[in-house]
């Protein structure tokens, strides 16, 4: 936390939202259910001045399980979260992402100004994308999945002017590996 009140007053950090997806759909108060990742992507888009510049799918979940053992849930568990929701959060993002790429390149921003900022989606996803490990195959495949996502997407909006990229970090040892590889 230390870190992060650091480069908040430097102004490096300038706002964020944290939300738990695996509830269910968010009532609006009209008594209107929407789904989470769609409900969270509204709720950025309105708490940020009803623009919205920048995506980055952080969520992720790991359980282990060796092929021949890991059942279907274990592949649902992983897929789900790791897959889907950086799918479903992309797709309900697109829509805001290309408003602002179109108001950058009304405004005539771009031709001179080198401090541009191009909508950009930024997925983490993991080294297990590009390798396999054993005792994940699951968790390795949903990681695989959303590079290839993140892949399919840059050349479909890249017309558009909005970057898509992955961060694939190697393991950092944190309490979700701990837990995960504990058992």
């Amino acid at each position: 936390m230390k870190a992060h009140s650091a480069l908040e007053s430097d102004g490096h950090i300038q706002d964020y939202v944290v939300f738990d997806l695996s509830g269910p759909p968010m009532a609006d108060g009209k008594g209107v259910e929407t789904p989470p990742c769609e409900y969270l992507v509204r709720e950025s888009y309105s708490k940020h001045g009803r623009q919205l510049t920048a995506v980055v799918n952080c969520a992720g979940v790991i359980q282990t399980g060796n092929m021949g053992e890991v059942t279907v849930e274990n592949y649902d568990y992983n897929m789900i979260t790791n897959t889907r929701v950086p799918f479903e959060i992309m797709t309900h993002a697109v829509p805001f992402l290309k408003t602002a790429a179109a108001g950058a390149k009304s405004n005539g921003e771009g031709k001179d100004d080198e401090h541009v900022i191009a909508p950009s989606i930024v997925n983490i996803s993991s080294v297990c994308g590009k390798q396999s490990f054993p005792g994940c195959t699951a968790y390795c495949m949903s990681k695989a999945a959303v590079d290839m996502m993140a892949r399919c997407a840059s050349v479909d909006l890249a017309k558009h002017g909005i970057r898509v990229n992955n961060v694939n970090p190697g393991m950092v040892v944190t309490e979700l590996h701990q837990v995960s590889f504990s058992s």
